[in-house]
């Protein structure tokens, strides 16, 4: 959304009635959808910076908003944005302005002064909503509502989806009036059943009658979402003229264009510091050289034989057609193609702010090699290019100082995870000697706990037959990243942290639970599941502060456990206490969730680029059913931490804290007063201690070479036993 453009078009736009739009089919920018959902009044939940996770009342407004496009007979086609346009350079500058209100959001509710707290991280616009988008897309797939990933930016597909008449119009951001359009829905009232629209010629009109290339350039010096906005229209505001207005007059003044404007200032210093005309061209050339996926999966470049050579350039290196079309269908993300294409990572601060240097080191260092097999696995299956291509990462704590990722000399991965190309049959055999309730990790683990069934996966592809169902494909999936985790040896029997797992899987008893049994499994292996003080105060507030100091302790402990589970939580905005102590180890659990998923989409996705799975000429249509039912897709809350952290530091406040009548005293002051909202508080309470039994479970089962902290977790065990 480029917002000094929507500012200027406010005036401009007009205004209809839903029931125009009855029997056509609108194609629907994802990002503008959520981010006009973020921004409503009537919607937005002010508090989500400080929980973590998707909107509390997210999927039943998304229900609620595609039933009143159905009851007006308004078909939906919705186009998520793909991988990102160009460099990251103007992620560091947005992260640095929130992080600011919400550092000062913090102290005020340090301070007592919660509603000015709230009021302040209200301010706040997402820059970015690329997380909501698997939240979606899991509705839209329950709902049999189409979508697809563009391979770049949403809007050049909508465009090309429009003239090719699969869409009648776009609803999107102002964005898409770069494009040559005739119009663009802005803007769903869904409460007045109207909506709102732009005509391009009315912004061209608006200008002074300018001419479409001077509308276009205008637009992108003024600010955009590939560019920062040129250093001297900064003072427009103040002038009293919208940034839009004042590139105009520039350009009148510089010459034809906005070319012209940048080669005017190219002897500033601070221009020179942006590379800004560089980068205005190679903006300007992806407006006019767009990048869509086309009607036969491939990817098409708009006036080809007009491009230059290095088009791919303004996007990013080309990678392998292949992998745009797993994109498009929703198999796999683009965060892990953005790393390869683009050859750089970009970590921006947490919800925190990530002042923390546990984090820090868990994020420049910790992580690092766990991203180098991601990667080393995807650049073995692709180009030879990038197996010898490093990769840089740049962290907002250190910007100036970049870290290779070297993947030259990683060991074969495609040779190790080749061996796993097990058949229906065998699947079948062993699932029915399995209780009923496992979900696909713990599938993983069980089935391999018996080495005699271990030594019949070692199977090669079938050459003349690939993977072909469903099942098939995640199950060899799993096992590929169990065996990339190191939780399975190359015999394809479970190692030292392999048999941690299945102790903690044994006990879990439930497959819900299976993906926070994983990462607090990881937790162990990276020494950050602990009660040590990894966060400072100031500013890290909200830490267990009741009882002694081995109480503390101990609830931070079991607390820290819990952050990776879920309090069920009604569809309304949060009103509960908040925890940025809780917050920071659930920054920490949310980085380690999202490396993995990485490896997990890498997995899937280089199982059909070597060919042993069945793509079926691109004809199956269980793509995206396959991307969403995989481990590790969604983001959640941390507010079952904060929620386990406040139960416990209730109890000390009576005579007795693990007396029967402290403890029912204490789930219902919680209940009632800070967890209102909760759809049964004791009943999570219960789920939170199942996973602490399941975590303590595979503690248990690990020898001191692998968790030397056991005596800890064994206090903290038998100090839980009587206050649960």
């Amino acid at each position: 959304m480029i917002r000094t453009l929507e500012q200027w078009t406010a005036s401009l736009s007009r205004t209809g009635d839903l029931a125009q739009l009855s029997d056509l089919t609108i194609g629907i920018e994802a990002a503008h959808f959520i981010k006009l959902m973020s921004m409503d009044g009537n919607t937005r939940e002010p508090l989500l910076p400080a929980l973590g996770g998707q909107p509390l009342a997210f999927e039943l407004i998304v229900e609620n908003q595609l039933d009143t496009l159905e009851a007006h007979n308004i078909k939906a086609l919705f186009v998520f944005s793909g991988m990102k346009v160009g460099k990251n350079d103007g992620l560091f500058r947005a992260s640095d302005e929130a992080s600011r209100t919400i550092g000062q959001a913090w102290h005020l509710y340090n301070n007592h002064e919660a509603k000015a707290a709230v009021d302040m991280v209200d301010t706040l616009r997402p820059e970015s909503v690329d997380g909501l988008y698997r939240y979606l897309q899991e509705i839209l797939h329950k709902r049999k509502i189409d979508f697809q990933v563009a391979p770049y930016s949403a809007g050049p597909q909508l465009v090309h989806l429009l003239e090719k008449e699969y869409i009648n119009l776009i609803f999107g951001s102002t964005d898409v009036l770069l494009y040559d359009v005739e119009s663009v829905v802005v803007e769903l009232d869904y409460g007045a059943k109207q909506f709102r629209f732009l005509h391009r010629q009315d912004c061209l009109d608006g200008l002074g009658n300018v001419a479409p290339n001077t509308f276009v350039d205008a637009v992108l010096l003024s600010g955009s979402t590939s560019l920062p906005s040129l250093p001297q229209l900064e003072s427009a505001p103040q002038r009293g003229n919208f940034k839009v207005q004042a590139a105009v007059e520039l350009m009148k003044s510089s010459g034809s264009d906005g070319n012209s404007v940048c080669l005017r200032y190219k002897d500033d210093p601070q221009y020179q510091t942006l590379d800004y005309l560089a980068r205005f061209q190679k903006s300007r050339m992806a407006i006019k050289h767009r990048i869509v996926l086309g009607e036969s999966g491939n990817i098409e470049i708009t006036d080809a034989q007009h491009a230059p050579a290095d088009v791919h350039e303004f996007y990013s290196q080309q990678l392998a057609l292949e992998l745009y079309f797993y994109l498009s269908k929703g198999l796999i993300g683009p965060r892990v193609l953005d790393w390869r294409a683009s050859g750089e990572i970009v970590e921006i601060a947490p919800l925190d702010t990530g002042e923390s240097e546990e984090y820090h080191r868990l994020i420049k260092d910790q992580l690092t090699p766990l991203r180098m097999t991601t990667l080393s696995l995807l650049s073995q299956h692709v180009n030879r290019f990038y197996q010898h291509k490093d990769v840089a990462l740049r962290c907002w704590f250190d910007r100036d100082t970049t870290q290779v990722i070297s993947i030259r000399d990683s060991p074969d991965l495609k040779s190790l995870v080749a061996d796993w190309n097990v058949r229906q049959s065998t699947i079948t055999e062993c699932a029915s000697k399995l209780r009923d309730s496992l979900g696909q990790l713990g599938f993983a683990i069980m089935s391999l706990h018996d080495d005699n069934f271990a030594s019949t996966t070692l199977t090669r592809r079938d050459t003349a037959k690939a993977l072909q169902s469903k099942e098939e494909i995640t199950r060899n999936t799993i096992w590929r990243f169990m065996h990339l985790r190191d939780y399975v040896r190359s015999d394809h029997t479970l190692t030292s942290w392999g048999r941690v797992l299945h102790a903690a899987f044994v006990k879990a008893e439930k497959a819900e639970l299976e993906e926070a049994v994983l990462i607090a499994v990881e937790l162990l292996r990276l020494n950050l599941l602990n009660p040590d003080n990894m966060f400072k105060v100031p500013p890290y507030h909200g830490a267990p502060y009741r009882g002694s100091e081995t109480d503390r302790r101990h609830c931070l402990l079991i607390s820290r456990v819990a952050c990776l589970g879920k309090l069920r939580h009604g569809p309304i905005g949060y009103t509960g206490p908040l925890s940025r102590h809780i917050l920071a180890y659930h920054s920490m659990t949310t980085a380690v969730r999202r490396d993995l998923r990485d490896l997990v989409e890498m997995c899937i996705a280089t199982l059909f680029l070597a060919g042993d799975a069945d793509r079926e000429d691109g004809c199956r249509k269980d793509f995206a059913e396959m991307g969403l039912s995989l481990p590790f897709l969604k983001d959640h809350d941390c507010i079952l931490g904060i929620a386990v952290k406040h139960y416990l530091d209730e109890l000390p406040t009576h005579d007795d804290p693990t007396a029967t009548q402290s403890r029912r005293a204490a789930v219902e002051k919680c209940a009632n007063d800070f967890f209102p909202h909760s759809i049964s508080f004791i009943d999570d309470l219960e789920a939170a201690w199942t996973l602490w039994d399941a975590v303590y479970a595979g503690v248990q089962s690990a020898g001191d070479d692998l968790v030397k902290n056991r005596k800890t977790w064994e206090d903290a065990n038998n100090w839980l036993s009587v206050r649960r």
